[in-house]
């Protein structure tokens, strides 16, 4: 890439020579605005020299130092390699970007003034939500929202008017089941849990099944019957030493798949 541009360096020419002169090849300001804001994202990129994409992927400072030198060349190249006619165009620029901005606040003012949609809002918070759960450290808050009903909400509002924030939603919270605190959220007490498809909702209790017949809690109640039968001392131990080798095979298997930060001793054993 680098050698084509040396080759040919009317391609920063092109570059800047569209960034500086957007008003003249788009006279509408909300087309003009998506130009720039897809130039700001690609100028970038296209000054650095060798070297400089390593800095970013390893997100290190970028000196002026790490620009091509043929780069600025060209750019001055449009306004006669006049610094003054150049800063000027940029000047020019922010004005134009400064009147595309007012138009857009009149129109988002307008939207907040305009009578709402109960169901517009309800998706705007689930997409809230799902960023915030995606990004947390933990699903606390994920478990709190299922404990006072939140599937049965998004479930509705699918059923009701299905889009693509309400469908998203659900496929994360059925992937979040993987989790024992997240299942036992969706399911208290081992009572079905209803996504809106059959498959999924088989696949769900399936999970509870599996989680109210764990070899743990196998393990635990061979335990008390055997000390109600008077012979706890005698079996527990080699009955022990078999459930921790099952247990020390089956996460084995599972740390293949997930590691060890992933998840917790519990769910693990899930």
């Amino acid at each position: 890439m680098f050698d084509i541009f040396a080759q040919t360096p009317q391609i920063y020419r092109l570059l800047f020579d569209l960034w500086l002169k957007i008003n003249m090849y788009s006279h509408d300001f909300p087309h003009a605005l998506e130009r720039i804001e897809l130039l700001f994202v690609t100028i970038k990129p296209a000054l650095l020299g060798r070297g400089a994409p390593a800095k970013v992927a390893a997100r290190q400072p970028v000196q002026p130092s790490d620009a091509d030198p043929i780069a600025p060349e060209m750019a001055f190249a449009i306004t006669g390699h006049s610094p003054r006619r150049f800063y000027r165009r940029l000047v020019h620029l922010v004005d134009l970007l400064v009147r595309a901005a007012r138009g857009i606040l009149l129109e988002c003012e307008l939207d907040v003034d305009g009578p709402g949609d109960a169901q517009e809002a309800a998706e705007a918070a689930f997409t809230v939500l799902l960023g915030m759960w995606q990004t947390a450290e933990d699903r606390r808050s994920l478990v709190w929202a299922l404990r006072d009903g939140l599937l049965n909400l998004v479930v509705e509002l699918n059923t009701t008017r299905p889009t693509y924030g309400t469908r998203l939603l659900l496929d994360w919270i059925s992937q979040q089941a993987i989790y024992v605190k997240v299942l036992r959220a969706l399911s208290p007490g081992g009572q079905p849990i209803l996504f809106g498809n059959s498959e999924v909702d088989m696949t769900m209790q399936e999970r509870v099944a599996i989680l109210h017949s764990s070899p743990s809690r196998r393990a635990a109640n061979a335990l008390i019957n055997a000390q109600r039968d008077g012979r706890g001392s005698k079996d527990w131990p080699t009955h022990r030493a078999r459930c921790q080798s099952i247990r020390a095979a089956i996460d084995k298997y599972v740390l293949q798949f997930y590691s060890s930060a992933e998840l917790s001793p519990l769910d693990l054993r899930f």
